[in-house]
């Protein structure tokens, strides 16, 4: 049983030649979004194996958090937040630029809507790979918001307690795959940036279970300052969605 995958969206010949013979032998092949059933399809796979499911993770158990351990007063005053994740997507070393005109715009979206934003990281790396680390890459974006209300960056958490948090949020950005997973499963509005076919193909797929794939944006897109009117467009919509 294969369950729960994104296949390609790019392979080789002899990549894609392993794949189809691989697949061959599954009773159940799971994928969880479109693309990905005409490519199984388009391996050789019979329709009558392919199964398109939502993530697994959308039904993994939550584990609430303290609000002291978290480091922010989430159900003290219950204020609204905004959970952001955004895996880096440049390196900050060489370019300032896209940073600060991502931050600007989260910035305008947290005045407008009057919610603090949260980041939620969810991978982290040793200090001399920061290229990777989700941690780093917040904190020197949240450095570049200029809100009223001052962005947090919170710690990494195990996937449980962060699906717990992203629960609690009232508005979900993010370019990685599994908050926009466990915003949908907590029903809570979620925007969505991807930056390549493969992030298009997950982003866009995850959203599609929910009729959503709309709420979601090319980082190109983000740069030339989009982001902020598709946000706050999603956000008017909250309640319907």
């Amino acid at each position: 049983f294969v369950l729960g995958q994104t296949l390609g969206p790019e392979l080789s010949p002899v990549e894609r030649a392993l794949l189809a013979s691989t697949l061959r032998m599954a009773r159940v092949v799971g994928v969880r979004d479109y693309w990905s059933v005409g490519f199984a399809l388009s391996l050789g796979i019979s329709h009558h194996r392919i199964f398109y499911q939502v993530d697994d993770a959308m039904f993994l158990a939550e584990e609430p958090i303290s609000t002291e351990k978290v480091g922010m007063e989430l159900g003290k005053h219950q204020e609204p937040w905004i959970a952001v994740t955004i895996a880096p997507f440049v390196d900050i070393r060489r370019e300032q630029q896209l940073l600060r005109v991502i931050a600007c715009q989260l910035a305008q979206i947290s005045e407008a809507t009057g919610m603090r934003l949260a980041f939620i990281p969810h991978v982290a790396a040793p200090p001399n790979q920061y290229v990777q680390s989700d941690v780093y890459f917040a904190q020197e974006l949240s450095k570049h918001v200029q809100a009223p209300l001052p962005a947090v960056v919170l710690d990494v958490y195990m996937a449980r307690q962060v699906k717990w948090l992203t629960s609690q949020a009232s508005l979900v950005i993010s370019s990685r795959y599994h908050p926009i997973i466990f915003g949908l499963g907590a029903t809570v509005p979620v925007f969505g940036i991807y930056r390549d076919d493969y992030t298009r193909v997950k982003v866009r797929g995850a959203l599609a279970h929910a009729g959503l794939q709309h709420c979601s944006m090319d980082l190109e897109e983000c740069s030339e300052g989009r982001l902020t009117d598709a946000v706050l467009a999603i956000w008017r919509e909250r309640e319907r969605i």
